[in-house]
């Protein structure tokens, strides 16, 4: 299993826990919209147009950023299908792949549908705990800036759901 950190330094690590930091644009961007929810097959045009607005070819843009992904997901040590492209989609297997905003989206998940108090408790604290930092620092895309809005909102939303059950101990 790999874990993608997305909140905070974007970083892949793997099995050894050898952790890759993903500097580039590029990979960044597209590791991002994949993790977020790891098993989404998106198409090829509607998974490049937004990650790439004013390039010329955008396509090609998609297919250098997939060859990277895949250089720094093998580094990582994730398995060779970790990264699922044909000539329609590409997605992240969720089986070979974790992300810290699928594990935070979950949590909320979760505590949201948990009618017991400890229970509930224990996942806004994963939730809480989850969130590292920002969604994708210095990057300011649109659906990035929307993204990581929903992210805080969800954080803050959380710690005072968090705080509230732990005052009523």
């Amino acid at each position: 299993m790999v874990h993608i950190r997305l909140l905070g330094d974007v970083t892949v690590a793997g099995a050894p826990r050898h952790a890759v930091r993903v500097t580039r644009r590029g990979p960044a961007l597209l590791l991002a919209r994949l993790a977020i929810e790891p098993g989404k097959r998106w198409g090829r045009v509607a998974l490049a147009r937004p990650l790439w607005p004013t390039a010329s070819d955008s396509q090609n843009d998609l297919r250098v950023a997939l060859c990277q992904l895949r250089t720094l997901l093998g580094e990582a040590g994730a398995e060779e299908n970790a990264l699922e492209a044909d000539a329609r989609a590409v997605a992240l297997d969720s089986r070979c792949v974790a992300s810290d905003v699928a594990i935070f989206d979950q949590a909320l998940r979760r505590a949201d549908t948990c009618s017991e108090p400890r229970e509930r408790t224990r996942h806004l604290l994963t939730a809480v705990e989850t969130y590292g930092g920002d969604l994708l620092p210095g990057r300011d895309e649109g659906w990035v800036r929307r993204e990581r809005r929903r992210l805080r909102e969800s954080r803050e939303c959380a710690f005072w759901l968090l705080r509230a059950a732990l005052a009523l101990r």
